[in-house]
């Protein structure tokens, strides 16, 4: 009875070492919920950072790292190669003249500058990103049938402005959207519902489509995956053949 008693007393006291078991078993799975909570909080607090970071500084060059340049003998970045068939001499040419550009306009800082007429030029020609194709790459909609010349001429917006609006768009798509890698492509779906064969004879419209083509061909090479046009009316290839000539043979192809 002696004996009996005592080992109620222990067992009320300690516990017998199933119980004392389990309780270590529990210390140490909260323990480790714990741990996994931490580094769940240090990762999201190393990426608000680090977003943080890239938002203050949205400056942005004509070549980063990864897409070549860094390892090429002239610095040249591998699309521009890519675009000139591997002629360097062609390729580095096309480059500076990129720089050029790039340094005329600011285009480096034009992430970080204000950019009141956004919703205006928007509204004048349409676009937008819906999302990714099955390659994953990312897909871009223009829709240049409704695009109202009327309500840029209201709104005092210039074509420099709407051309400097599509640059905006180019340089957060691809330093924003998708800064890596740094070679990635899109696939372009031009959305020609609306187009009417007096939009074609519009002098001012159409010079503004040629500059608009001949500053993404030359600035943004390589970039496109696919180009898909949708909704054409039956007299497309009379356009087509007006804007063939601006285009690069791979885009062509």
């Amino acid at each position: 009875m002696k004996v009996t008693a005592v080992l109620d007393i222990e067992s009320a006291f300690f516990g017998n070492d199933a119980s004392i078991h389990e309780t270590k078993q529990d210390t140490e799975e909260e323990e480790e919920e714990e741990s996994e909570l931490q580094k769940r909080n240090e990762t999201e607090i190393e990426s608000m950072n680090a977003t943080k970071e890239m938002l203050l500084n949205l400056t942005f060059y004509a070549s980063k790292p990864g897409d070549g340049s860094e390892s090429d003998p002239d610095g040249i970045p591998h699309r521009f190669l890519t675009m000139q068939k591997g002629c360097r001499t062609k390729a580095k040419e096309a480059f500076d003249a990129t720089v050029s550009w790039r340094n005329q306009y600011d285009i480096n800082n034009i992430l970080r500058r204000p950019h009141p007429q956004y919703d205006a030029c928007k509204c004048i020609f349409p676009h937008y990103f819906p999302g990714r194709d099955p390659a994953q790459n990312i897909i871009f909609v223009q829709r240049v049938g409704v695009i109202d010349m009327e309500v840029a001429h209201k709104n005092n917006v210039s074509m420099d402005d709407l051309i400097m609006h599509y640059v905006y768009i180019v340089e957060y798509c691809w330093n924003m959207i998708e800064p890596g890698p740094p070679d990635g492509i899109m696939t372009s779906v031009i959305d020609m519902e609306g187009v009417s064969f007096e939009m074609v004879r519009n002098s001012e419209m159409m010079h503004f489509a040629k500059r608009f083509v001949k500053i993404m061909s030359c600035n943004y090479p390589s970039r496109s995956y696919k180009t898909l046009v949708i909704n054409a009316p039956r007299w497309f290839n009379v356009g087509y053949k007006i804007f063939k000539p601006l285009l690069r043979e791979s885009t062509r192809e």
